[in-house]
Formats: structure tokens, sequence, C-alpha cells
């Protein structure tokens, strides 16, 4: 699970980052640029809330039984990820990513980008 946080983490400061970068271009950001900015961000995205999904789905294996009590309300945080998940779909991210790698084709701008 920290591997993954870890991960999360660095793909995250680099979405910000060229995020940031694009920003800062205003009117001068290009096509290109726009869409490597969106390409990090949705990496950065897909690849935090599908952790968040496992780490929150798993961490009862560690904690035990006693741990998916009502009392502790542990499973709030599973409903939490998989509630962000669903308002900006990672299906959409995730078919973003395929056409990048695959034919270096831009995101679209979109509501969800």
């Amino acid at each position: 699970m920290s591997l993954n946080l870890h991960a999360c983490s660095a793909l995250i400061e680099k979405a910000v980052a060229e995020f940031d970068h694009a920003w800062k271009k205003e009117d001068a950001l290009t096509k290109q640029q726009r869409g490597e900015s969106g390409v990090a961000i949705a990496l950065a995205k897909t690849f935090t809330v599908k952790t968040a999904l496992h780490i929150t789905s798993t961490i009862f294996d560690g904690m035990g039984a006693r741990a998916t009590s009502d009392q502790y309300k542990f499973d709030r945080y599973w409903r939490n990820a998989r509630t962000i998940s669903l308002h900006d779909p990672i299906a959409y991210k995730l078919r973003d990513i395929g056409k990048w790698c695959l034919s270096s084709e831009l995101p679209p701008i979109t509501p969800y980008s």
C-alpha cells in the first residue's frame, strides 16, 4: 500500500508541475502542451483512484473482522473513494490515456478534462 501511495504522490507532483507550466503559458499555450498536461493529469487521477479503491477495500485484511463493525465506520473511506471515482469517471481518462499511448492522439476538451 505504501509503494502505491508513493507512486501516487509522484504522479500527482508531475501532473501539478505540468498543469502549472501550462497555466503560466496563458494564451501562448499550444494544443500539444494542453494535451500533454491533460494526459499527465489523467494518469495521476486514474492511478490515484485505483489505488484509493484498492487500499480502502483491502485494509480490512490487516485490521481484522472487527474493523468492519458499524461502530468504527471505516467503510466510509471506501464509499468516499468510490463516489469520487464516479463523479469524474476514470473510464474516460483510461480511454484518453490509451489513445495517447497508442496513437499520440491528444485528449479532447470535455467537462471531464
